[in-house]
């Protein structure tokens, strides 16, 4: 069970577009960041998801909107050293939980 009270906590997804054979190339570079993302205070969860041979999303779970904003601008800076690995420009919404479900 998530520590955090998840109306408190606060969401960031962001999708990802690449070349069909580039998502290890991406999830290996990915890897080399796990130290620089542990350190984000109030980041809880960063996951790729693959929606498709050539697309993806990052969600990203913090603890509260103020950990989100504090965050913003070493995210932003991963993502833009993601580049090399994409086709586009990352893009991305933010906001809270509207409905959960745990099982």
């Amino acid at each position: 069970m998530c520590p955090y009270r998840k109306e408190h906590m606060y969401y960031r997804m962001t999708r990802l577009h690449f070349e069909e054979d580039a998502l290890d190339g991406l999830v290996e570079w990915m890897t080399t960041q796990d130290r620089r993302l542990k350190d984000i205070d109030g980041l809880l969860t960063w996951d790729l998801a693959r929606g498709g041979a050539t697309d993806g999303m990052i969600i990203a779970s913090y603890r509260d909107r103020a950990a989100y904003e504090s965050a913003k601008d070493e995210i932003d800076s991963i993502l833009e050293e993601m580049a090399p690995h994409l086709t586009d420009r990352p893009h991305g919404h933010d906001g809270t939980v509207a409905y959960s479900l745990d099982l």
